[in-house]
């Protein structure tokens, strides 16, 4: 054959390249360091209502800013949400949240308020023309489809082969537009088994996260998988209420926005502590009081006044209140109490 001939297809897929000829990039090209890289595929599961959707808007917005995520890193560029299940909750939680970001991450976070279907190779192609279309030339850095349930169409997530083949399109999809594509999914009945449906699944993307609610209405966030990063342990944040104006009976219409308690906890410093809960907070501090002999009765809005920022994180000032007089009554109800209730007001016991 004449070496000007035209390479065919087969020798295309076939080009090897010799060990000697390698040489590192020493670039991640992420979209948020240490979690998500573009090209690669995600999967964030958990329980219903432990703020999963809340917390990916926080991301969508948080990546179209180039604005930290938990402390690391993001590589600035359009975040698409597909929000196949609950559209109209899941633009609410954009309107939580965007005040706190400029006007440019606003209009680089777009939703698509229906499904699409990996069961149909078209759907995913005409998708992928669409974003680029939109994105007009600025890169596509994140595309989040909630949930990988309404997006499977005819496919089963309890089919090894049905979930290999999605990770697949959804790979082919990270690559051509040099995104990182993340599902969101639930946990089955039992959460100590991870991910509801076939494990074939995680096995094909590259990372997983499972998110659980942890004590005093913090919820944390653990990486199960990470195939090409460093992996970071630990996200963990408080979901709080924002009022968005009044329904049509005068009443409060609330969405939720995340609240960040700690930054992720790399997995080569174990002895960072994990975020202390607020009844061990709680405790150090009326045992403080005894130290100093402190008799004098005391009110909650008293005790809340002397609690560091970190307890009050996710919280309003309603819930401030409630949390800690929740545990003051359990405190007092303990077998050896630390508190009792004087009138109105509260004491040590």
């Amino acid at each position: 054959m004449s070496p000007n001939a035209p390479k065919s297809p087969a020798a295309d897929r076939f080009a090897f390249t010799p060990v000697s000829d390698y040489q590192p990039t020493c670039r991640w090209n992420y979209t948020v360091k240490g979690l998500l890289r573009r090209g690669e595929t995600s999967i964030f599961y958990g329980p219903s209502n432990v703020g999963k959707s809340a917390l990916l808007v926080h991301l969508c917005l948080s990546v179209a800013a180039g604005k930290k995520f938990f402390g690391q890193a993001t590589k600035k560029g359009l975040a698409v949400y597909v929000a196949a299940e609950a559209p109209r909750s899941v633009l609410d939680r954009f309107a939580a949240i965007k005040g706190e970001f400029d006007a440019e991450a606003a209009k680089n976070c777009l939703v698509l308020e229906h499904a699409v279907d990996f069961s149909q190779p078209g759907e995913v192609t005409a998708l992928q023309k669409a974003i680029l279309a939109a994105a007009g030339g600025q890169p596509v850095a994140l595309i989040v489809f909630d949930t990988l349930a309404r997006s499977i169409g005819d496919l089963s997530e309890n089919d090894s082969g049905a979930m290999t083949y999605l990770a697949r399109r959804a790979e082919t999809l990270a690559r051509e537009l040099d995104a990182h594509v993340l599902f969101v999914h639930h946990c089955g009945k039992d959460q100590s088994r991870g991910a509801r449906g076939s494990s074939g699944l995680k096995g094909a993307v590259d990372t997983e996260l499972r998110l659980q609610s942890g004590d005093d209405n913090v919820v944390v966030g653990t990486i199960d998988k990470q195939r090409t990063m460093p992996k970071t342990v630990c996200y963990s944040f408080g979901l709080q209420p924002v009022k968005l104006g009044e329904d049509e009976d005068g009443g409060d219409y609330t969405s939720v926005r995340v609240v960040e308690v700690d930054e992720p906890i790399p997995a080569n410093a174990p002895e960072k502590p994990r975020p202390t809960s607020r009844r061990t907070v709680l405790v150090d501090l009326l045992e403080q009081r005894q130290k100093k002999q402190a008799d004098a009765p005391f009110s909650i809005p008293d005790l809340i006044a002397e609690l560091p920022a970190s307890w009050l994180n996710g919280l309003n000032d309603d819930s401030q209140k409630s949390t800690a007089r929740k545990l003051l009554n359990e405190l007092a109800a303990a077998e050896k109490p630390l508190v009792k209730k004087d009138g109105q007001r509260w004491r040590l016991a």
